[in-house]
């Protein structure tokens, strides 16, 4: 019942990494790099994930994949950049 932030935004990767957020009464706000390719796979029960970036897929790098797992239950999931 609380939330949490994840701040990716100053992160490198080199190939696919997973992210695994579950919200359960609450929120997750996810920032990210706006050069990252993000895939999101989510199960939402009385929640939601939502991509909320700006820039998605102008300058989407292949190399770089995020995979975010989502789960969210009377909760949500936020994705975003700056």
């Amino acid at each position: 019942m609380d939330g949490e932030e994840i701040d990716l935004s100053q992160a490198d990767i080199q190939s696919k990494a997973i992210i695994d957020a579950t919200a359960v009464f609450g929120g997750i706000k996810i920032i990210v790099p706006s050069n990252w390719d993000l895939k999101i796979e989510n199960n939402g029960v009385f929640g939601n994930v939502e991509d909320k970036r700006k820039f998605h897929t102008l300058n989407a790098d292949p190399s770089k994949q995020l995979i975010i797992e989502g789960t969210a239950v009377f909760g949500g999931i936020e994705i975003n950049n700056y």
